[in-house]
C-alpha cells in the first residue's frame, strides 16, 4: 500500500506542477501563490517530503516547510502522541505483544512480538514514519 501511495503522490505532484507553471504564465506581477495550491503543495510535501515537492513545484523551501504544521488535524489527522517508552520484557509476562502504529498519511502497521525477541522497535518506527525514501 505504501508504494501505490506514492505513486498516486508522484502522479499529483506532476499535476500541481502543471497547475503551478499555468498559474505562473497568467498571473499578475507580484501575486502571491493562491492558498489551493500551497495546500496542495503542502500535502503532498507530508507524503514525498519537503525537498522533492520544492524542486517540482519551484516553491521557497522556507515557506513550504512554515506551513506544514498548520495542517495538522486539517485532514482527519491525529495529534502526534510523543515518545511512548516500550518495556517489551516486562510488557510481554509470557505473552505476545501488539504493537499498532500509524503514520502521518495514515498508513497502519501492526507488529506482533513474541515472548523474548529482540527487535529494535525504535529503528521501525523511524522507518516507518520517515515514510517512501
Amino acid at each position: 500500500m505504501g508504494r501505490r501511495r506514492f505513486n498516486e503522490s508522484e502522479r499529483r505532484l506532476s499535476m500541481t506542477r502543471r497547475r503551478f507553471e499555468r498559474w505562473r504564465r497568467t498571473r499578475k506581477g507580484g501575486e502571491r501563490i493562491p492558498e489551493d495550491l500551497w495546500a496542495e503543495a503542502v500535502e503532498l510535501a507530508g507524503v514525498l517530503g519537503v525537498n522533492p515537492v520544492v524542486r517540482t513545484l519551484g516553491v521557497n523551501y522556507g515557506s513550504l516547510k512554515e506551513r506544514l504544521p498548520s495542517m495538522k488535524g486539517r485532514i482527519g489527522e491525529k495529534q502526534d502522541a510523543g515518545f511512548v517508552e516500550l518495556d517489551l520484557p516486562a510488557l510481554s509476562g509470557g505473552n505476545k505483544v501488539v504493537i499498532k502504529v500509524s503514520n502521518k498519511v495514515g498508513e497502519k502497521m501492526r507488529i506482533d512480538v513474541p515472548e523474548a525477541t529482540k527487535l529494535d522497535v525504535t529503528e521501525l518506527m523511524k522507518w516507518f514514519w520517515s515514510g517512501p525514501s
